[in-house]
């Protein structure tokens, strides 16, 4: 059986690998397992029968290397594989370079036979002596691996009545343990602690209810990000998941439905985690979940859009721009990856910082811009983007920025243009009274505008906008 596809994040392409002796457990105990992991939507890999033909063990020890999890499968017959034991000294090598987990299991066996080396483990052994083929060293190395995974918090099948009931509990206890690295994982993303905490509190996992949940904000807040972090700690718990990118268009703007009424027939009354990422119309909405969702009790959907219109009738999230120290913070990931801070940047990183108004895309894309670079070429690229910001944002921010502008009509752009131009801090109802008199219907422009993120209105009725926007 191949292996799942790949996950997302970082160099690890798998949840779990299984290290398994196939003709003791491949078609009973460790099927059942792999289809109870898959379940869960963990990406898990055991290798084919077809892969071990050979000697060329290299495929699988990569894959070891780009797990997050290896389950060791001790069995009777486990020993007698020389590649179960290569695999094995790989495994407890990523586990302490990479601080892979691994979790034994003792399958119809003592574990004390596989620590002590006796039964059918001594026979096993007793074949690689000097006069085998077996490098000596080699074979030290796999009894040291066996002694020490052994010692490692692990589950015996002779404790449970049933694989029923063991493979449940195993997977339950994997699934914790993923979930703590998946934590873990947003240590280094600047504030995501805080937005993931209000998210829960508007997803309320706990209910049986079926909830929508939108992320709504101005393009580069970091939507995706969001969505992607919220993702990452839910959809273990959960039947089925799925993160959707909305990209597929064509020129008239439908979305492309091949097989998705199959998919929501299929996914019926389950309870899922679907995120439907970057939509910017209403259709895109209805053709993937459906005018009337009809997902299982406990369902959570997650929408990230740049219009709020879109999210009428949802509960909404709209992520709020960094403030001085969390920007300083994002930024300095990205200018100093090269060469560590020091205090004689300090001062022109809170210029650069000032330049981005704490938008998350901004600071990223100025802090790999100036990576590597002397304090005067700071100090040339920023007085560039001062003078000229439409050159620096052409291929890098302003795509991201522009694309809530693109849908407008021109009634609204030319009102966007002219509050960006004369009206920006001016008064709703004074801006109002003067595009009436042009003729561009401002009582609905002025509403998409801020629906779209373009534009915000102060508690005193101020017209504001987000000084990158202004300059593209």
């Amino acid at each position: 059986m191949a292996g799942a596809s790949s996950s997302s994040g970082g160099s690890r392409k798998y949840d779990v690998f299984i290290n398994f002796r196939g003709e003791d457990t491949r078609r009973c105990f460790v099927c059942h397992l792999y289809q109870a992991l898959k379940q869960k939507a963990l990406d898990t890999f055991i290798d084919s029968e077809e892969l071990r033909k050979g000697d060329d063990l290299s495929e699988l020890l990569q894959v070891i290397q780009h797990s997050r999890l290896s389950i060791v499968v001790f069995s009777k017959n486990y020993a007698s594989s020389t590649w179960c034991l290569k695999e094995l000294v790989q495994i407890l090598e990523c586990m302490d370079r990479q601080r892979q987990i691994v979790v034994p299991i003792f399958y119809e066996v003592d574990p004390s036979d596989c620590r002590k080396l006796m039964g059918s483990f001594a026979e096993a052994f007793a074949k690689y002596e000097p006069d085998s083929q077996a490098n000596i060293e080699e074979v030290e190395s796999w009894k040291a691996g066996l002694t020490r995974a052994t010692g490692l918090s692990g589950w015996v099948s002779k404790n449970y009545e049933d694989d029923f009931k063991f493979i449940e509990s195993i997977v339950e206890d994997i699934l914790k343990k993923l979930i703590h690295i998946s934590a873990s994982k947003t240590d280094g993303l600047v504030g995501m602690d805080s937005h993931i905490n209000k998210i829960d509190s508007l997803l309320e996992m706990g209910m049986d209810d079926f909830r929508i949940v939108g992320i709504w904000g101005m393009g580069g807040i970091g939507k995706s990000t969001i969505a992607r972090a919220v993702y990452d700690k839910i959809s273990p718990h959960l039947n089925i998941s799925a993160f959707l990118i909305i990209i597929l268009k064509v020129k008239d703007g439908r979305t492309l439905v091949g097989g998705l009424n199959i998919m929501r027939e299929r996914l019926g009354k389950k309870k899922i985690i679907l995120v439907l990422d970057d939509v910017d119309n209403l259709d895109q909405i209805e053709t993937l979940i459906g005018k009337k969702p009809s997902f299982g009790g406990g369902s959570r959907i997650i929408i990230t859009t740049r219009d709020k219109k879109l999210l009428a009738g949802f509960l909404i999230y709209k992520p709020k721009l960094f403030t001085t120290e969390k920007a300083l913070e994002l930024f300095s990931q990205y200018a100093f990856r090269t060469n560590k801070n020091s205090v004689c940047y300090n001062a022109i990183s809170r210029r650069a910082v000032e330049y981005a108004h704490g938008l998350p895309l901004a600071l990223k894309v100025l802090g790999a811009l100036l990576d590597n670079r002397a304090i005067q070429e700071w100090e040339y690229e920023l007085e560039k983007i001062k003078k000229n910001p439409i050159t620096f944002l052409d291929n890098n921010i302003g795509r991201v920025l522009w694309a809530s502008y693109d849908g407008l009509d021109e009634c609204q752009k030319n009102i966007f243009l002219d509050i960006a131009c004369f009206f920006k801090t001016k008064y709703r109802d004074f801006v109002t009274k003067f595009h009436e008199s042009c003729g561009f219907f401002p009582h609905n422009g002025l509403r998409v505008l801020v629906e779209r993120s373009l534009v915000t209105v102060s508690i005193c009725g101020e017209l504001e906008m987000h000084d990158l926007i202004q300059e593209c």
